[in-house]
């Protein structure tokens, strides 16, 4: 008898399939695939730390040190130190970045297809649910 899968086994697979078909699409563009969370999140605040950048992508603090040197050399990103923080890196896409994140963004309208398969309503809900278990899982982090 073929047991039916768990709430957190579709979860892997949507995530799974969907990351893999934005993989193939970043690679076939020729942008790193490692790039498009801190594209992401450095075009929706305009910068952020370091830290906020590895809390984000949920990556280890040493990839993000790694790949963030490589967006830098590629002209993708410029850090500087936090004027209030010595301690604390501000990351910002550059101009160059900011033209690079339109392309990427492009990328993303298969979200748009697929978010279009959904009411306002049960995207309110997928929000909902996934903040609950992200907040679960966090606390258990600590």
């Amino acid at each position: 008898m073929k047991k039916e899968k768990t709430v957190t086994m579709y979860i892997s697979d949507v995530h799974k399939l969907f990351h893999n078909k934005i993989r193939q699409e970043m690679e076939k563009q020729g942008f790193n695939n490692t790039y498009f969370k801190i594209f992401v999140l450095l075009s929706t605040r305009g910068q952020a730390s370091q830290l906020d950048i590895v809390k984000f992508s949920h990556l280890k603090a040493p990839t993000i040190s790694l790949t963030l040197k490589n967006m830098e050399q590629e002209g993708y990103i410029t850090r500087e130190v936090d004027q209030n923080d010595q301690r604390s890196v501000i990351v910002k896409l550059t101009d160059y970045g900011v033209d690079v994140d339109k392309k990427i963004r492009k990328i993303f309208q298969e979200e748009d297809k697929l978010m279009s398969l959904f009411s306002k309503e049960e995207i309110e809900n997928l929000i909902l649910y996934s903040n609950k278990m992200i907040n679960y899982l966090e606390s258990k982090e600590e």
